[in-house]
């Protein structure tokens, strides 16, 4: 399929071909129709790309702090290299859609093949021929809707969260600063909704527009003279009930006019990207209340909402973002509004960059712009093959690897750490998103991008398959790849409950492949060397981890998804442990803040006691509420008379030694991979790094310590 994506470092827009995104329980695979070029996000996006990096500096301050942030705690080599990689990623453009469902995942209901609907969602409801979308992004559209103008559905919603905000009642006087796109269907709202609306506009072509369509009962350039006392003739004196907010400017000015037109107790509402900043005395005397709107309405940026589909119960949220857009759609049925007079362009989706560079043109004249998708000259491909370059057919070889999932840590550490292995090849890779996969895949030399990981796992070329994705899809797809025979490296954790973990056991049994999870702190030089100090293994080891703490809503934390954080991170250090205390666990008791629960904010802060077979003793001491210049992870190693501090990597001090310090961190990446893929080339799993029992001991342990957490007492494991 083809999509716009756009070049964050230069500001570029190109439509490229890359694979169909891949559908997911709670999502709908989209054939787009129309897509909605927002003149305004859009605009901001393409401006903020063309600047220099100073300059994107100085417009994010907020981005900015959060980079020195990150090289005081990991350095700076480590955080400029992270910013190149955000930089150089592709940027996909557009949020508003309308178009038919071609596939449906399993958790969806109320939408089936063949509906037509509008779909919202930055990243999700692209400017492409086929979108995933999470269904609460997703609405159906009436019959008798014009198609075209459901297109706008989300900028419409945008501008009735904002009109919900404001509570408006019938014959208000309501000021709207900004008549561009927004502006003008928040004016028809008001109208439909039984209020006056007085327009300001900078450019007099869009007032001119907005007057000559009757969607304003009056209208004033901004910065006209006498602007103030007009209102107030407008209002007879009393001064507006409201104004709202629609322009897309960092001046102050919007605001500090809204407190001057504002009556006594009115209301104004941001709705827009307006400068905040306004002078007190307006505000204060009038007790003017300032209300801001969230985009299209309640569960926007709610991931178990949006991305797992929890709908907020009508009773206690009536209008959540999905119904806001539902109340938008009919009223375009019931003739309510007419958005047909507001589009002012429309484009052919195979003269998308042309449609772009109106944008660009401060000259240009245009409101609403439309990309159609159903031109002669646009035939939309759903491919079923991989793109690929054209290279000589090999042999299977386990060198010949296939990647599924490709995120942040697979591009930051595993992939550089690969393209050091003499003989690699980087044959196939596959994402949720066809765009990531497909510029990620050329960045690091892949061959080609697979649509799916079927093709992945059927490809007999490929002997050893990387599994990078989020956790809840870990154990299904390390079972496929098992059972295809391959070898698998997979990032930790290995599953999320038992029965995934007997599972994979099963299939591991019953085929050939090795299996390897990606508990790298093992193979770190440093933690080697504590080891060979031990000739029977550690007898006491301490483990203190300041962890961070991560938002409530981060994937990690919802347990469909990430596990939590005792799961999803807390299992290194079980491995660790376990290493070095050169025996498998035989018990875990766990206890976190509060009352013991499995829910994923107390797994932020947890103490783990572990019993070793062998009689060792350790502790894990996981928190999120630590000081973030204290250093992430600290241990003490006792044993045999021996004493030694590991200090985040970096340093080892053995009592009555001399202290050992490096320069950089190293946390066993590069020997995990190099051990692993050389097993997997002697196709001896005797020689794999970590035994199949030492994995399913350290994934038994974490499971049992959340386990542990929940009932209250220690969990025994057979070992």
């Amino acid at each position: 399929m083809k999509q716009i994506i756009q070049n964050y470092r230069t500001g570029q827009l190109s439509v490229e071909k890359i694979p169909t995104p891949q559908l997911t329980p709670s999502s709908i695979l989209v054939r787009t129709l129309y897509s909605a070029i927002s003149a305004g996000t859009e605009k901001t996006k393409i401006d903020t790309a063309k600047m220099s990096l100073w300059q994107k500096a100085k417009s994010r301050p907020d981005l900015v702090r959060k980079v020195i942030d990150k090289a005081k705690k990991d350095g700076i080599f480590s955080t400029l290299k992270m910013v190149q990689n955000k930089l150089n990623e592709p940027v996909p453009m557009g949020y508003s859609l309308v178009g038919k469902v071609e596939e449906v995942g399993e958790w969806v209901e109320g939408i089936q093949v063949g509906d037509t609907v509008a779909c919202a969602g930055a990243g999700f409801a692209n400017h492409a021929e086929y979108n995933v979308v999470p269904h609460r992004l997703a609405v159906r559209v009436p019959s008798n809707t014009p198609l075209d103008e459901a297109a706008f559905t989300t900028i419409g919603s945008i501008a009735l969260q904002g009109i919900r905000q404001m509570a408006p009642q019938m014959g208000e006087r309501v000021v709207v600063i900004g008549l561009g796109l927004l502006g003008q269907i928040t004016s028809l709202l008001l109208k439909a909704n039984g209020c006056f609306v007085f327009g300001i506009e900078k450019d007099p072509w869009k007032l001119e527009q907005s007057q000559k369509q009757g969607i304003v009962s009056d209208a004033a350039l901004a910065g006209d003279f006498g602007l103030a006392e007009r209102i107030g003739n407008w209002t007879r004196d009393r001064g507006a009930d409201a104004v709202i907010l629609t322009a897309s400017t960092p001046s102050n000015e919007p605001i500090e006019q809204a407190g001057i037109f504002c009556r006594e107790k009115g209301r104004v509402v941001i709705v827009g990207a307006v400068g905040t900043q306004f002078s007190r005395e307006h505000y204060y005397h009038k007790e003017i209340e300032i209300r801001m709107a969230r985009s299209y309405g309640p569960g926007r940026y709610d991931p178990f909402y949006e991305t797992l589909g929890l709908d907020y119960p009508s009773g206690y949220v009536r209008f959540t973002e999905q119904r806001n857009m539902e109340a938008f759609l009919d009223l375009l049925a019931s003739k309510h509004i007419n958005l047909a007079p507001l589009i002012t362009h429309r484009f052919p989706f195979s003269e998308a960059t042309q449609a772009f560079e109106l944008l660009k043109d401060e000259k240009s004249r245009y409101l609403g712009i439309l990309l159609d998708y159903n031109s002669p000259t646009n035939t939309p491909e759903c491919a079923t093959s991989s793109i690929s370059i054209p290279t000589p057919t090999e042999k299977f070889s386990p060198l010949t690897t296939g990647f599924i999932g490709l995120g942040n840590y697979a591009t930051a550490q595993i992939l550089p750490c690969l393209q050091k292995i003499k003989g690699i090849r980087f044959k196939k890779v596959t994402t949720a998103s066809g765009l990531k996969a497909q510029m990620k895949g050329q960045a690091f030399g892949f061959e080609e991008t697979a649509q799916n990981p079927e093709e992945i796992l059927t490809d007999p070329e490929i002997g050893t398959v990387f599994i990078l994705t989020r956790h809840d899809s870990h154990a299904a797809l390390v079972t496929q790849a098992l059972s295809a025979g391959k070898n698998v490296f997979v990032e930790k954790p290995l599953c999320l409950n038992r029965e995934e973990l007997q599972q994979i056991q099963q299939a591991y049994d019953t085929n050939p492949g090795l299996l390897m999870v990606g508990f790298n702190r093992r193979f770190s030089p440093m933690v080697q060397k504590i080891r060979k100090e031990f000739s029977h293994g550690a007898e006491h080891i301490l483990c203190r981890v300041n962890a961070g703490a991560l938002p409530a809503d981060h994937w990690l934390n919802i347990p469909e998804i990430g596990g939590g954080r005792l799961l999803g991170e807390a299992c290194h250090f079980i491995d660790l442990i376990a290493y070095l205390g050169a025996s498998p666990i035989q018990s875990v008791f766990a206890k976190s803040q509060g009352e013991a629960t499995t829910s994923s904010a107390n797994t932020q802060n947890c103490h783990l006691t572990l019993t070793l077979k062998n009689g060792a003793l350790a502790t894990i001491l996981y928190f999120s509420s630590g000081n973030s210049r204290l250093p992430k992870e600290y241990l003490e190693i006792h044993g045999e008379g021996k004493s030694i501090i590991l200090d985040d990597f970096v340093s080892i001090q053995i009592a009555g030694k001399t202290k050992n310090k490096e320069r950089q961190q190293d946390k066993g990446q590069n020997n995990m991979l190099q051990t692993f893929l050389q097993a997997c080339n002697e196709g001896n799993r005797h020689a794999s790094p970590i035994s199949a029992e030492m994995i399913w001991n350290t994934t038994s342990a974490t499971l049992a310590a959340l386990e542990s957490l929940n009932k209250g007492q220690p969990i025994f494991i057979d070992v």
